[in-house]
């Protein structure tokens, strides 16, 4: 008798960082891009003692930061604040694309 070897189906093994990003993409996208930072090829810019994150891409000098940011609105300003600070210290030109009228400020 021959048996037939169907393929195994499983979840591929991801990361809790990985998750993370993924929860962070849901909780705070308030754009379809957000979930950009889910990819791999994708950097992710944190700052310390902040749960928030910020998505890029960087060519050269310039930064484009697609997909919002992915923190609470209490964390934002701070997030971006450390983020410029960063920024300004490499002497980076960043453009955001698809911020919401309510971060616009």
């Amino acid at each position: 008798m021959q048996q037939i070897l169907l393929p195994r189906l499983h979840s591929p093994k991801v990361s809790g960082r990985w998750s993370h990003i993924e929860e962070q993409a849901y909780e705070y996208g308030q754009v379809y891009d957000s979930y950009f930072a889910t990819e791999e090829n994708w950097k992710r810019f944190r700052a310390r003692g902040m749960d928030g994150l910020i998505s890029y891409r960087r060519l050269g000098k310039y930064v484009k930061v697609i997909g919002g940011l992915l923190a609470s609105d209490e964390e934002k300003p701070g997030l971006l604040q450390e983020y410029n600070k960063q920024a300004d210290s490499f002497g980076l030109l960043t453009s955001f694309y698809n911020v919401t009228e309510r971060d616009v400020e």
